[in-house]
Formats: C-alpha cells, sequence, structure tokens
C-alpha cells in the first residue's frame, strides 16, 4: 500500500524577486516617514525674520515681515520704543502665512526724534507665544 503524500511540493518566491520586493518596502517606509514625519521635526513652527527692506523713518515705517516655518504666525503687537518714548501708530493685528510674507506700513502721528529705535514684535503661532522678535534701527 501507498503511503499518501503529506507534504506536497511548493514552489518558492525567487531570491531576485523577494530581492526587490523587500527593497519597495524599504522605499515605501521611506517614503511614509519622510512625508509624515519630517516636517514635525525639521521646520519650526513659525518663525519671523524681519526682511532687508525695513526701515524707520522720523514720519513712519516700513515693516516687512517673512515667515520661514510653514505654520501661520498671527502678530499681536508692534512696539516702536527710545527708550521709554513710545512712536504713536495705529496697529491692527495681521498673520504672516508659513513661507509667506507681509508688509505694513505706519504713519506717526508725531516724529521721531533722531537716534538708536527698537522695533519689537509680539506673535504667536496656533495660540502658543514666541519669543519677541526685536530690531535695532537709527532714525537719522
Amino acid at each position: 500500500m501507498k503511503m499518501p503524500r503529506i507534504i506536497r511540493k511548493r514552489r518558492a518566491v525567487s531570491p531576485i524577486i523577494a530581492a526587490i520586493l523587500l527593497i519597495g518596502l524599504a522605499v515605501a517606509a521611506g517614503a511614509v516617514l519622510f512625508v509624515v514625519v519630517l516636517p514635525m521635526i525639521s521646520a519650526p513652527g513659525g518663525s519671523l525674520v524681519f526682511d532687508e527692506s525695513t526701515t524707520l523713518s522720523a514720519t513712519g515705517a516700513h515693516i516687512a515681515l517673512r515667515n520661514d516655518g510653514v505654520k501661520d504666525a498671527s502678530v499681536t503687537n508692534i512696539t516702536i520704543s527710545n527708550g521709554g518714548v513710545y512712536a504713536n501708530f495705529t496697529f491692527i493685528g495681521f498673520n504672516v502665512i508659513g513661507g509667506g510674507a507681509q508688509i505694513k506700513d505706519y504713519t506717526f502721528a508725531e516724529a521721531l526724534t533722531a537716534g538708536n529705535w527698537v522695533i519689537t514684535v509680539k506673535f504667536s503661532v496656533e495660540g502658543e507665544v514666541q519669543e519677541d522678535l526685536v530690531l535695532p534701527l537709527t532714525v537719522s
């Protein structure tokens, strides 16, 4: 009497095809990490910087802000001061989108005196207050 064959002959995947599948899986996993994780750890939320075109004169200010981050930044206050003396102008809050820029021109109610002045910008990103952005300028 013949014994029934319990183990059947099965064909395995070729080693070349297996290697290609593993490489494809590794590439797909790397792409997922790049798209999902890298933006969370590499780019700051909202990183405002003064653009080099920012100027200050006795009668007004030309303030150019650039957001080098990926999240929108909300500018909540701008002050221009000279050791306790503050420039008098109307400020309305505004947003600077991630990767974008915003330019604002302000006219002072009273002319500034010559000397060293400091522009301070207060801003937040998603409700979290960030460190003040400060730029010293001279009015001649």
